[in-house]
Order: structure tokens, then C-alpha cells, then sequence
């Protein structure tokens, strides 16, 4: 399902963000505090999109923080040149950060904020891993429709070949458009909602928002 919405969110949205060739810090603000759990799960947790430069490496990349998995992904380049798309299990220790590479390694840091809306990984040892910004969405020319939506899903479950999954249904709910999967069966798979304005799409949590 992640993979879906990865996919969705390359199809419908063009973004921008922190660049390469910026003045990045190196290590964390002298005098600031590091944010506290809650403020972690308060700014990575909000349903924001990032999208990220490491410090002293030709990386830049994408994130999404989903605190209803505990995953992290996204996409992400090395030297512009070797592409993918990364996710693993994501969690908050305490006052720290931590992603898990592999069943034997898991990396934690301290959160700073920075900027506008961004913030920054910062290891124990005080030097900065990564610096995040929130990506720009900018506006479809058209405003999406219930029927342009279903099409286009289903044909990425076709070209996806998941022929066990279907879009049942798309409605209008509020300034967005709520896309139901279901089972071959018909039993519900997942829902997607998509920002009309600008295509944006993400997996409501439990309470549907």
C-alpha cells in the first residue's frame, strides 16, 4: 500500500525543496534544545511531506513519517544519478529519533528545529545528518474530479497488475476526494484522500482523517 501512495504522490504533485547546493549547518545551533517526543510526533507526525539533503553526501530524497505504521519513507537520488525508494520502521526513544535499518541496527538522533516548518537529525557525537524542509505542493491546473481520479487509479493497479484490487468508489468530501479500494471480494482494502486542489494524496488514519 505504501508503495502505492509513493507512486501516487510522483504522478500527481511536483515539489520543491531544500537544494544541494544550500549553506548547510554542520552541526546542531549552539544554545537550542533538541525537541522532546512529543514535539517529534507533533512535527513529523502531522501529515507533512519533507523533503531532505544529507550533510557531507550527494543525497537528497523525500519523506513521509506515518506515526499510524511507525514507518518512514520516500524517494531518494544519490549525486542526482541513482534513484529508489526507501521505507523502514520508524520510532521515537525517549526525546530521539530512530529508524531501523535492518533486525540488528537501529539508528537514532536528536531532532532540532530549523528554518521555516524544517528541522534537522543530529547524531550524538553533535554533527548534523540530514536537514529537512517541507515540501512545496504546487496547484493542479484543474481541480481534480471523482471520475478523472477513478480512471487514473485504475489504471495504476493495471499497469501495478493488481488485478485483486479495485477502486470501488471515489466521492467528494469536503476540499477532498476520498478514493475506496476494495478486495476482489469486495471486502475494503484501503481508502486514499487526495487534495483536489493539488492532487496531494495520503492514507487517512483510523478516524479518518
Amino acid at each position: 500500500m505504501r508503495f502505492l501512495v509513493t507512486l501516487l504522490i510522483a504522478l500527481f504533485i511536483s515539489t520543491g525543496g531544500a537544494s544541494a547546493q544550500s549553506v548547510l549547518p554542520t552541526s546542531a545551533p549552539d544554545g537550542a534544545e533538541p525537541l522532546t517526543g512529543d514535539q517529534i510526533r507533533a512535527l513529523l507526525g502531522s501529515g507533512q511531506n519533507f523533503s531532505f539533503v544529507g550533510v557531507g553526501a550527494p543525497i537528497t530524497g523525500t519523506t513521509y513519517w506515518d506515526l499510524a505504521t511507525g514507518t518512514a519513507s520516500g524517494n531518494f537520488a544519490i549525486a542526482d544519478r541513482v534513484k529508489g525508494h526507501w521505507g523502514m520502521p520508524w520510532s521515537i526513544d525517549g526525546d530521539r529519533n530512530c529508524l531501523t535499518y535492518s533486525p540488528t541496527k537501529t539508528v537514532c538522533s536528536h531532532i532540532y528545529a530549523h528554518g521555516d516548518g524544517g528541522f534537522m537529525e543530529v547524531y550524538p557525537n553533535g554533527t548534523v545528518h540530514t536537514v529537512y524542509t517541507p515540501m512545496v505542493v504546487q496547484p493542479l491546473p484543474v481541480p481534480l474530479e471523482p471520475d478523472e481520479v477513478k480512471g487514473l487509479l485504475s489504471r495504476f493497479l493495471d499497469w501495478n497488475q493488481q488485478p485483486e484490487i479495485s477502486v470501488q468508489d471515489v466521492r467528494v468530501s469536503g476540499d477532498s476526494l476520498v478514493a475506496d479500494f476494495v478486495h476482489e471480494d469486495g471486502s475494503p482494502a484501503w481508502s486514499l484522500q487526495l487534495d483536489r486542489a493539488t492532487g496531494w494524496s495520503r492514507v487517512p488514519d483510523a478516524s479518518g482523517n
